[in-house]
């Protein structure tokens, strides 16, 4: 055999493995039945069952079966699957008389061929009034006097002896052994009836639907357990594959899914020969030869054993190899013609089948050398009887919908196929009635709807069922029938006028059989699917927008099958109804709650039905999609129309919940993103409250799907679980408070424990917008605060919406300990954290400023003012950093001075005002020096605040002249001058930064300041030195050289400051200043004094 026609057999079922077969011996009696016949046995498969033996009827629907189970093979690997009596059949066209029949129909680029008996339909015409419009149409164009012609006794005992031959043949010693008479006579009785039994199934109506169910569909979004339609185990209205074996055959370049029947037997010398049985009296012609040939190069059998008989009476035996069949004396054909036709004949029939879903009807009348093809599909849809009903269609619709499902769950299948399982859900869709069918359609538009995928999430693969194969009565055809049927065909009145009347109705004819066998006279030139291109926009929009439209076509389909108890009909108030008495189970409180979980929904759906699995998915499908809407409509700042989608996403979340028991972790995490989502918006919404007006329109518009998706939901729940986090308030403050609750919404779910192992990545995310939202929160209100200064409020009002936010913000941070700071930054963005902190220290600032500032003395104590000033001080310069290396630790660190620097401020107010209890005196001028010190080293330790450094020494000159101006000793009058003149050195820092500013012309330097402080710089070094100078000379003690020496400076310093010119550039005086204070700074002890004071 050639190696391009090549066989594989598929396993679809236990197929009867090879075994040797019995040679009979010479003379014997076919016509007398062995021990062994009617047993069912293995090598013969069921169809030994038969009286028969083999059957050429093949069922209408056998390559549907075929189709079921190898899904795979359907759509692009398989041009053909067909019965191989099909094939033959269709091969043997340009050698036959004989009428062809066959019904073709089109998936993908693989097409599917069942005979389709004219006569058997006729028949069933006549009792059921089916088929009754294509009865009218053969009669009108085809043949106007139709009448079956019934098989002859000899045609049936023909098959008897045939039957006989086989179980002789498997029999041990392959001896006649006679058989009760009873039985022998009830197998006589069945000839004349078991082959005119019809093989059709019963019509496809309503009812038929009922045996159809979806297979579990979970609610997980990462797993998609799409099912197929019939129960396992179901007859499923005899769509069954019944053939002993399938094979993958590969013709030249042609691969077919072939279902055989033949038994093939072996051992010893012949691993694998068929068998069959010749009347020889009757030579082998073409027809015999060729069916010979293509059956062996189907099933891959490299000989044939052909034993000879006289009215039943075995003769001899032959053995006859494959490749030499071709070559058998009257029976000579070309084996390149035969692989020509195989081909026209395909191409005719891709470039004529072009309309998936419909069922096209190839028919050559007996004696004909025309070959019609029609669309009975069109010819159906064209009839005005409402009995119209095409039987192929729910078959069609079936096998379209599985190999959909079926290319859907290959976890290897990447999108370019995915305009091909677009086209056949739609061309499934197409075919169904929805009032019918609306399981499978509702399946297909959520299918439609699964193509568009929304996220990262990626499917994992499912697992399919296929159909179980269960037995048959047919087995491979016998060559005495097809001579037969040459006979009977010239005599059939199928067509005796062969030239028909009209081909109007016809899409494509052949108009000679011979054009067949030349090669390449037919090309397939039809493009497969034109118009299956995946709609891929690059539009987000309008890509959910396609995904909406399926889901609500799905959420229809289901809602027009769910039935209300009104819908229901009326109990028979005379027929009883029956009760079943059980006894009570151990587990009957289990049983208490299943029944509880029975109880129907909003709708009256019951929990656990194919109509609940399916909305759960096209719920969350729906919510994905307005999530999507609402995320590209953030981007594009249309907030009005991301915050309208987003509340329909959490409608359909709602919904969801509605007719869910429990809800899914991946659920959870979707509802998780919705949240943080509503409260980005909600957030920007308050950011931008001036375009209120544009939002408000964009949030009222509503499309008609919407509204109708909305009334879906509407008829499982209230859908106001989420009203206020998704309302558009005017209220700029309300939006932030919404925001926050939707954060922490989110945070509260991903901190739960269902979540808590999952949502880390997602937490950490929504931590930073908690984080983001207190610090909005804080800013809101510090620009109101500001606001009401402005306009002069009442400063209680501004400290109770500072407190409010500071309040806020303190409950949210103080879950978070110091010793937790490493976690928290884990968490929070380094730079988010430090905006939180600055905020805080901002805010305590602001307040305890406005507090010393605009002291309520009207209401408070002055020493309460005090205390909460201080307090609130302290609290702000808790969250300066002064630590961290950062952008913003000059800010922390003036910040900080600038605290200090008021503080010593007001003790050092209170200390002048301070009359009676001198222990307060006391702490208060400890306090000063305290804040004063640590405010100048703060400000030293900075370069660019020069005046603050100078006003703040200035300050601790004038507190030590006030402190000396309570002394009455001399010698501490002159401690505390040495102390403040000390102080005043350290000026010379600030006028050293004054002078190299003045130097480099910046403008950031406030002259005008500087000089308004060198107004109180120069009486101060004058008193200092002045006072100093008079103590020393008038004390009566001895006086060291070194003080001498001390003195002749401060009289030579004094000197020259007072002799200085007034009127010289601001540079040349502070140049000045520094001259003098430089030489006033002794050599040693003065550091020391300086260090101890501080």
């Amino acid at each position: 055999m050639s190696g391009d026609n090549s066989g594989k057999q598929l396993r679809s079922k236990s197929a009867p493995p090879s075994s040797s077969y019995a040679l009979l011996q010479e003379k014997t009696d076919l016509k007398l039945p062995p021990a062994n016949w009617l047993r069912e046995n293995t090598q013969l498969g069921t169809a030994g069952t038969t009286v028969l033996g083999s059957s050429r009827k093949s069922k209408p629907f056998s390559s549907f079966g075929m189709a079921y189970d190898f899904i795979d093979c359907i759509g692009d690997d398989v041009d053909v699957v067909s019965d191989s009596e099909n094939i033959k059949k269709l091969l043997k066209i340009p050698y036959s008389k004989s009428h062809v029949s066959m019904a073709v129909h089109r998936v993908g680029s693989t097409l599917l061929l069942d005979e389709l008996d004219i006569q058997e339909l006729f028949m069933r015409s006549s009792q059921t009034g089916d088929w009754t419009w294509l009865k009218e149409f053969y009669q009108r164009l085809i043949d106007q006097k139709w009448q079956r012609k019934k098989k002859s006794k000899e045609h049936w005992n023909e098959k008897a002896i045939l039957s006989k031959f086989l179980y002789y043949s498997i029999n041990s010693d392959g001896t006649a052994v006679p058989v009760p008479s009873d039985t022998e006579q009830a197998a006589e009785e069945g000839c004349g009836t078991a082959a005119e039994g019809s093989s059709w199934p019963a019509t496809f109506n309503s009812s038929t639907v009922d045996t159809y169910a979806l297979g579990h569909v979970s609610s997980v979004p990462k797993e998609q357990n799409l099912p197929t339609l019939f129960n396992e185990g179901e007859n499923s209205q005899d769509l069954r594959n019944d053939f002993v074996r399938n094979i993958l055959w590969t013709f030249e370049d042609i691969h077919m899914l072939v279902g055989s029947n033949m038994p093939i037997f072996g051992g010893g010398r012949y691993p694998a020969v068929s068998l069959r049985l010749r009347d020889n009296n009757k030579p082998i012609n073409v027809l015999t030869g060729i069916d010979y040939w293509l059956d062996n190069l189907m099933c891959n059998v490299p000989e044939l054993v052909m034993c000879f008989h006289v009215n039943g009476i075995v003769q001899k035996y032959e053995m006859i190899k494959t490749e030499d069949i071709p070559d058998l004396e009257n029976s000579t054909f070309s084996t390149r013609v035969v692989k020509d036709i195989a081909q026209n004949i395909l191409s005719f029939l891709k470039s004529n089948c072009t309309k998936e879903g419909h069922t096209y009807w190839l028919f050559k009348a007996s004696g004909s050398d025309i070959v019609k093809l029609y669309d009975l599909t069109t010819l159906c849809e064209e009839a005005a009887e409402e009995k119209c009903q095409n039987p192929f269609t729910l078959p069609v619709a079936v096998l379209l919908y599985k190999v959909a499902s079926n290319m859907i769950l290959k976890k290897s299948q990447n999108r370019k196929n995915y305009g091909t399982i677009r086209t056949l859900l739609l061309n499934c869709i197409k075919l169904l009635d929805e009032e019918r069918h609306p399981q499978i359609i509702a399946s297909a538009h959520y299918m439609l709807a699964e193509l568009f995928q929304l996220d990262d999430v990626s499917e994992d693969e499912g697992n399919g069922e296929s159909l179980r194969g269960g037995g048959s009565e047919d087995s491979y055809s016998d060559e005495e029938e097809e001579e037969e049927e040459e006979e009977e065909d010239e005599s059939c009145s199928y067509s005796t006028s062969s030239e028909l009347q009209d081909d109007s109705k016809a899409v494509a004819i052949i108009r000679s059989v011979g054009e067949l066998s030349v090669p390449e006279k037919y090309k397939s030139t039809h493009q497969i699917r034109p118009n299956c291109a995946f709609p891929v926009s690059q539009d987000k929009e309008e890509k959910c927008r396609l995904v909406l439209s399926y889901v609500l076509k799905g959420l229809k389909a289901v809602d027009s099958s769910i039935k209300k108890e009104s819908d229901l009909p009326a109990a028979d108030p005379s027929t009883p109804i029956p009760l079943k008495y059980e006894e009570r189970s151990q587990n009957g409180a289990r049983d208490v709650e299943q029944d509880i979980l029975k109880v129907p929904t909003r709708s009256g759906m019951l929990p656990g039905t194919w109509q609940h699995r399916m909305k759960l998915q096209l719920f969350l499908k729906a919510s994905k999609a307005y999530y999507v809407l609402s995320d590209a409509a953030t981007n594009l700042l249309k907030y009005g129309r991301a915050l309208r989608y987003i509340k329909l996403a959490l409608q359909c979340h709602d919904a969801y919940c509605s007719i869910n028991g429990g809800l899914h972790p991946q659920v959870l995490l979707f509802h998780c993103q919705c949240l943080s989502l509503c409260g980005d918006v909600q957030l920007m919404l308050a950011q931008n409250a001036s375009n209120r007006a544009a939002y408000l329109e964009e949030y009222n518009y509503q499309t008609k799907d919407d509204q109708e998706i909305l009334h879906c939901l509407h008829r499982e729940s209230s859908c106001q679980a989420f009203s206020m986090a998704t309302d558009l308030a005017s209220d700029p403050e309300y939006q932030l408070i919404v925001s926050s609750k939707c954060y922490e919404a989110a945070h509260d779910l991903l901190t739960s424990g269902v979540l808590k192992d999952l949502g880390q990545e997602q937490l950490g995310q929504v931590l930073k917008r908690l984080g983001n939202i207190r610090n909005e929160m804080g800013v809101f209100y510090m620009n109101q605060a500001a606001a009401m200064q402005a306009e002069k409020q009442g400063v209680s009002y501004i400290k109770i919406i500072l407190l409010l936010i500071i309040i806020t913000i303190i409950r949210h941070l103080s879950n978070f300990q110091p010793s937790t700071n490493l976690k928290l930054l884990l968490f929070f963005h380094s730079a988010v954290w430090d905006s939180v902190n600055w905020e805080l220290s901002t805010t305590y600032f602001t307040l305890a400023t406005l507090l010393q500032d605009y002291a309520p003395l009207s209401r408070k104590a002055q020493e309460q003012i005090e205390r909460e000033v201080t307090e609130t001080m302290m609290k702000s310069l808790r969250f300066c950093d002064l630590q961290t290396e950062s952008a913003r630790q000059p800010l922390y660190q003036y910040r900080a001075a600038t605290i200090h620097h008021r503080l010593a401020s007001m003790y050092h107010s209170c200390y002048r005002n301070q009359v009676g209890d001198e222990s307060d005196r006391k702490q208060h001028r400890a306090l000063a020096e305290q804040h004063y010190s640590k405010a100048v080293r703060l400000f030293i330790s900075l370069s660019d605040a020069p005046c603050e450094l100078l006003r703040t020494l200035l300050e601790r000159v004038a507190f030590a002249e006030f402190t000396m101006a309570g002394q009455n000793s001399s010698a501490v009058k002159l401690k505390t001058l040495t102390g403040a003149l000390e102080i005043m050195c350290e000026t010379r820092h600030a006028f050293k930064l004054i002078h190299k500013e003045l130097l480099e012309q910046q403008e950031k330097l406030n002259t005008e300041e500087v000089v308004k402080l060198i107004g109180v710089f120069e009486p101060s070094f004058s008193f200092l030195l002045l006072q100093l100078i008079k103590l020393s000379t008038a004390s009566k003690r001895k006086v060291s050289g070194k003080e001498e020496e001390q003195v002749k400076i401060y009289k030579n310093v004094y000197s020259r400051f007072l002799r200085a010119e007034k009127s010289v550039p601001l540079i040349q005086r502070v140049s000045l200043f520094t001259e003098l204070l430089d030489q006033l700074k002794t050599p040693t002890g003065s550091d020391e004094a300086r260090s101890s004071s501080s």
